[in-house]
């Protein structure tokens, strides 16, 4: 990290620029701040490469590709800008060194640190080639280390330049110390090129130099083409495998599914690098709040919204104008189903019942708009009425990084800071923040950033479940913050999944791309069952009145497809039941009867009988590279799911109910409020442009939307009749139902 020069710019797109984290060959990166204070990680595309012929449209799919991959070891996409004269993309901040700065100032790493970093790698780079990607440019100076594990970075970038046509000017597209020997004659690179990148990059870590040593490009080339590369000062435990992924001819590689199963130390947890390299990052996390103080910092308030002269409310300018990702030519055009416009006109009776009106407010610079129906009775007179302001806002002092978990009284959330904050419904006040990092014996540790936040009752109160990038899931005190318990998970990710019976919930650990645990908890941190299993991809939980608690999941079963099983909770007994497609990734139950799942193109409905063969499944049109993990949401025999860009309802086999087009990737799970007495449903999601919808259930109409200036969205999440959202530092009450208008 280092000062910003003469000619650097003062911001770029909507982000005011800190300081320089580094320069490479595709161009500056910068440290980066949101107009909250929220750090990003900021980098340019130098202005030859964004001009050479074809570059920004390879440059918009990758973009589209990389931003639907999450997962272990991988940075999160917050914002990018395609058309621009400078082409930018920026990510979550890692604060921590980069492989190459790391052994560069303290030399090669413990032989327990180095295969957690192969490990770990290799994990990232089968997110990267499930989503259909190769990174082609995996070296010392790509790889961060973080307190939770590596992190592979730039894979979005490295394609999409790598596949510009630059042959013509002498430019070598890659790193030639480090690229594979296909890479370096001009053939095709696949997902085993990337394994040899990596054979290479644990050398460096091992030894503190590349295993084709240094000199010119072409003498590199040249060696990686023509010579074995030098193990020398290897483990020795370590150079049958990086030997053999560092063969010449890539059918000899080992995949990276192979290199994660290797891992024998359970995962990358807190202390898994040398105490200098911790050290480095505390003072790096020192540097990083110190510039974030020195800056000033815009904290937009909410503000009434004038309602425009016609038609639905749409949000105003905020901040430098930024061009997405739809602003590229199409790659693709699907045939269009019954897709639900942008904005439709829907009666508010049909919703609300007699007496609400339309919702309409300002929010962070971005706009509630909403949809009214002036020709049909129940329009509420010129049907223009707004919200005064929002039921409640709260302003953190950090950026918020999951999604609000509201409860009775009170709503939690993450930091990045690593604290747990609690906020009051009622005084809208901070109650208790408390904070998760590690603390060793030199003081103050790095920040252990939390991924997950929920809540389960306990003896009439609630314990607040809190999983963080360690892999650690921590019980607080919902009153007091305190810690009442602690587990610790191995393994590549964990997730939380709702709560099941009284007192009960699961969290489903995943190894590399074979292997999955599910583990039963109570809210007093006991485990009830676990049970492993291999390739399952989802688990669906359904229970009746008396808490008969049954979990469904998936083991494959060879060549024979999936067969799913059911537990009873706490005894843990595991009998067979009828088989579901082998693409099974999560499912929902609906009235005992039929159990509804997420297939990789679509969604499937099958009886829970086995005796029963009915059932159906629906493919959907989009290219989505992302099964979503959460269930569909099910209501009266339709199944509502997200799918890339889209959100449909189906019933059977053949055309959708209606299908939505969001304004980008649809995040988070899709939430219905349901009221009394109401045929229509609302159903809440967000997407990552940081947009907010509700619709019409049955009918995929938009009630109303939200679009924010910029910043990440985390929710919208339910409880009761309010959706609370985060973003950035802002957390908002919704009040879905009013009456909350002005005459």
């Amino acid at each position: 990290m280092e000062a910003l020069r003469a000619g650097d710019p003062a911001e770029i797109g909507p982000f005011p620029l800190l300081a320089r984290l580094g320069e490479g060959g595709m161009g500056v990166v910068y440290l980066a701040r949101t107009v909250e204070g929220r750090a990003v990680a900021l980098k340019t595309v130098r202005s030859d490469m964004a001009n050479a012929p074809g570059f920004r449209q390879r440059f918009a799919r990758e973009v589209r590709a990389c931003r639907a991959v999450s997962g272990p070891g991988m940075a999160t996409v917050i914002d990018f800008d395609i058309a621009g004269a400078v082409p930018w993309l920026a990510t979550e901040y890692v604060a921590g060194p980069s492989l190459g700065a790391a052994v560069g100032a303290h030399g090669p790493l413990p032989e327990d640190t180095v295969r957690r970093l192969l490990s770990g790698l290799a994990r990232a780079l089968i997110t990267v080639h499930a989503a259909g990607l190769v990174h082609r440019d995996v070296k010392p100076t790509n790889v961060l280390l973080a307190p939770e594990g590596p992190l592979l970075i730039d894979f979005g970038i490295a394609r999409a330049a790598d596949e510009t046509a630059l042959t013509g000017t002498g430019v070598v597209i890659g790193s030639p110390g480090y690229m594979p020997p296909e890479q370096a004659v001009g053939q095709s690179v696949e997902a085993a090129g990337d394994v040899f990148s990596l054979g290479a990059v644990v050398t460096y870590a091992a030894t503190g130099r590349g295993p084709f040593g240094t000199g010119a490009v072409h003498e590199l080339l040249y060696r990686v083409v023509h010579q074995e590369p030098d193990l020398a000062g290897l483990p020795p435990g370590l150079v049958e495998t990086v030997g053999r992924m560092l063969a010449k001819d890539s059918r000899h590689r080992p995949s990276a599914e192979e290199l994660a199963a290797l891992d024998t130390a359970g995962g990358a947890g807190g202390s898994w690098l040398p105490d200098a390299v911790s050290a480095d990052i505390t003072r790096q996390w020192g540097r990083l709040r110190a510039l974030q103080a020195a800056a000033p910092t815009q904290v937009v308030k909410p503000a009434p919204l004038a309602p425009p002269a016609s038609g639905p409310a749409q949000g105003p300018a905020f901040g430098p104008a930024k061009t997405r990702i739809d602003a590229a030519p199409p790659v693709s055009a699907a045939p269009p189903l019954h897709t639900a416009p942008q904005v439709r006109r829907i009666s508010r009776r049909a919703l609300f019942g007699t007496g609400v009106a339309g919702f309409s407010t300002l929010l962070l610079g971005g706009t509630w708009a909403v949809v009214r129906n002036r020709d049909r009775a129940g329009g509420g007179g010129n049907g223009e009425k707004a919200l005064r302001d929002p039921s409640w806002s709260y302003t953190h002092d950090a950026a918020i990084v999951t999604s609000p978990a509201p409860g009775r009284g009170s709503v939690v959330f993450g930091d990045e800071q690593g604290r747990i904050a609690s906020v009051s419904q009622n005084s809208h006040e901070l109650q208790w923040a408390v904070d998760l990092r590690v603390y060793t014996a030199s003081g103050e540790g790095p920040v252990v950033m939390p991924v997950a936040v929920d809540r389960i009752r306990r003896d009439g109160k609630d314990v607040i479940l809190t999983l963080t990038k360690d892999h650690t899931l921590h019980g607080l005190n919902e009153d007091t913050g305190e810690r009442l318990w602690t587990r610790s998970f191995s393994g590549d990710s964990n997730r939380l999944l709702p709560q099941i019976g009284a007192d009960q919930f699961v969290v489903v650990t995943r190894y590399g791309q074979g292997v999955s645990k599910v583990t039963v908890m109570n809210a007093a941190g006991l485990t009830l069952m676990e049970n492993d299993t291999n390739d399952m991809n989802g688990v669906s939980l359904a229970w009746d009145e008396g808490d008969a608690v049954a979990l469904y999941s998936l083991a494959q079963d060879g060549w024979y497809g999936a067969r799913r099983w059911t537990v009873s909770i706490p005894k843990g007994k595991v009998s067979p039941g009828r088989e579901l497609p082998d693409d099974f990734a999560s499912a929902a139950i609906e009235a005992d009867q039929y159990l509804y799942f997420h297939t990789r193109r679509g969604v499937a409905c099958v009886s829970v009988d086995p005796s029963d063969g009915s059932g159906w499944t629906f493919t959907a049109d989009d290219d989505s590279v992302v099964v979503d993990q959460d269930p569909p949401v099910v209501q009266g025999g339709t199944a509502i799911f997200r799918y890339g860009e889209a959100v449909y309802a189906a019933t059977g086999v053949g055309e959708a109910d209606w299908k939505f087009v969001a304004d980008g990737q649809v995040t988070g799970r899709l939430s219905l409020l349901t009221r009394e007495g109401e045929e229509d449903s609302l159903l809440f999601f967000g997407t990552d442009k940081a947009t907010v919808y509700a619709l019409n259930s049955r009918s995929g109409e938009v009630i109303w939307k939200h679009t924010a200036a910029q910043g990440t969205l985390h929710g919208p999440v339910l409880h009761g009749e309010s959706a609370y959202v985060a973003q950035d530092r802002n957390l908002y009450a919704l009040d879905v139902a009013g009456p909350r208008w002005e005459s």
